[in-house]
């Protein structure tokens, strides 16, 4: 029952992100997703990452032969499950390494910086 409202959910992320969503007059970002991250260097396979509150997910170009290794910043390897182009992460995660075949990427979590 969990597994399939888990991929309710990352399929509704997937339609709201790509774009096809604003052809219904859905809105291309809900408010629940949190896309302040950065991803280094710049690449074609490591598209982009961001969190919905409870999970980190990683957009890739193709993830069909990709087995990417996944580490918080020097410590343990994290588990991951594949949904489309994503990978997914439980839990959110300030600074991860991501390694594949083409190379090592950074995703850092960017923290916004409140004015009081």
């Amino acid at each position: 029952m969990m597994t399939i409202f888990l991929k309710l959910i990352i399929l509704s992320i997937v339609i709201f992100t790509s774009g096809c969503a604003s052809q219904f007059g859905a809105p291309t970002e809900p408010s629940t997703l949190n896309l302040n991250y950065k991803v280094s260097p710049k690449n074609s396979v490591l598209i982009r990452a961001f969190d919905n509150q409870k999970e980190t997910l990683l957009q890739f170009s193709d993830i069909e032969d990709a087995s990417p290794v996944i580490t918080e910043k020097g410590k343990k390897h994290l588990k991951y499950s594949k949904i489309g182009h994503y990978i997914v992460v439980t839990g959110i995660h300030n600074a991860l390494d991501v390694k594949t075949k083409e190379g090592v990427f950074s995703v850092v979590r960017l923290i916004e910086q409140h004015k009081d």
